[in-house]
């Protein structure tokens, strides 16, 4: 599973997302990010799963026509339908998921703190949730640290720890033997003031090779 980690806090929110995309064997199509963001909004939106390779050019756009924030959570569930309506069904999965998920991660103005929710096509992908429904998380690492995890709890701190989780990450393995965390791993954050987002790492992988535990 490719790196999609997002973290709500009272003082903003996180998601930290690599920017590697994926054939179903591991090797890799190209380098995007995986995170759209509105600032009008205050609102991110990150993909994973069988999405189309312009799925973040489609949720810019669509976060774009979208009147307030509240507006944009209604249609949220009939965006996701669009996007796994148009997913690409060609190509050969592989070990991937079926279905799609969205991370969104925005700055709530009424209570002055940060918030993330997933939403997905499918039960394995929506954490407990129904198919479409906004699931909210405070603190959700994808892929699974297992007993890796250093930060018990919800003590990650991403600014300080981000770039433990990267590396953390990369070294995850899917049942073929190859990695799907590469690329950058980009830290975006949203709070009172806005959106920023800087590269935490980059790695030197190559279009077509497939990532090597």
């Amino acid at each position: 599973m490719t790196a999609m980690n997002a973290f709500a806090r009272a003082d903003g929110a996180w998601i930290i997302a690599d920017t590697g995309q994926y054939h179903g064997d591991g090797r890799i199509i190209a380098f995007r990010e995986k995170v759209a963001t509105d600032a009008r909004l205050s609102m991110m939106i990150g993909t994973c799963g069988r999405v189309r390779e312009d799925a973040g050019d489609r949720i810019e756009q669509w976060l774009a026509e979208q009147p307030d924030q509240l507006t944009a959570f209604a249609r949220l569930s009939a965006l996701l339908c669009t996007l796994s309506d148009d997913s690409d069904d060609g190509e050969v999965a592989g070990d991937l998921p079926e279905g799609i998920r969205l991370t969104v991660a925005w700055w709530a103005p009424a209570t002055r703190d940060g918030r993330v929710a997933i939403m997905a096509t499918t039960p394995g992908l929506a954490g407990g949730a129904q198919p479409y429904e906004l699931r909210p998380a405070s603190t959700l690492f994808m892929p699974s640290l297992g007993d890796a995890d250093p930060w018990p709890g919800h003590s990650f701190d991403p600014e300080a720890d981000g770039l433990e989780l990267a590396e953390l990450q990369r070294r995850a393995v899917h049942d073929d033997g190859a990695g799907r965390v590469g690329g950058q791993m980009i830290l975006y954050r949203i709070d009172a003031n806005g959106i920023t987002s800087r590269e935490l790492c980059r790695w030197p992988d190559l279009i077509g090779d497939r990532i090597a535990a």
